[in-house]
């Protein structure tokens, strides 16, 4: 056998989120992006120590870096629908 490693292998924890009309959904006081045709579904989502990751039933959607501070918004355009793209 061998020795085992000196650090925990981050597992991450698993909690479902509604997507907001606004496209994202908010995981401890922090919001999201997630696609904007999933406007009013529920997702599954995974959150690290490192990031945060969506998906629908088993369909990886996206992975975002975890946010450093309560009240951010972590955003990407390709989630957003074309008209908003052009007024961000």
């Amino acid at each position: 056998m061998q020795p085992l490693p000196g650090a925990a292998p981050d597992l991450g924890t698993w909690h479902r989120a509604s997507v907001h009309r606004d496209c994202h959904v908010q995981f401890e006081r922090v919001l999201y992006s997630a696609p904007f045709a999933l406007a009013g579904k529920v997702l599954w989502l995974r959150a690290t120590d490192s990031v945060v990751a969506l998906y629908e039933d088993y369909r990886h959607l996206c992975t975002h870096l975890r946010a450093q501070r309560p009240g951010q918004r972590v955003t990407l355009s390709d989630h957003l629908p074309p008209q908003a793209r052009h007024f961000f």
